[in-house]
């Protein structure tokens, strides 16, 4: 597996598997104990809002946090699954 630190993965730009602009990475969240990332905070752009990023978690300032099981990859861009964020959110508003 690929190893990743913020350094490289700040203010990359993040898009869906479907080519919809979300937004700059701006920070992770990582569990302490195992070092594994969690998530990937997004300061989301202005209009590239769908109505699947209004559903996901935010933190104090705003910012998307986008679980990093729905990223597929990482290169140039970090690109994320909309199917899987969709299976998130409703995971999430069914508990």
């Amino acid at each position: 597996m690929a190893r990743y630190s913020i350094e490289k993965l700040a203010h990359k730009t993040v898009v869906t598997d479907k080519g919809a602009v979300i937004g700059k990475v701006v920070d992770l969240i990582c569990d302490e104990l195992s070092g594994k990332m969690l998530s990937i905070i997004v300061e989301e752009m202005r209009g590239s809002e769908k109505a699947i990023t209004r559903l996901l978690m935010r933190d104090s300032e705003g910012n998307l946090l986008l679980p990093y099981t729905t990223v597929s990859s990482i290169g140039d861009m970090v690109v994320v699954s909309e199917k899987l964020l969709q299976v998130y959110v409703a995971t999430k508003r069914g508990s």
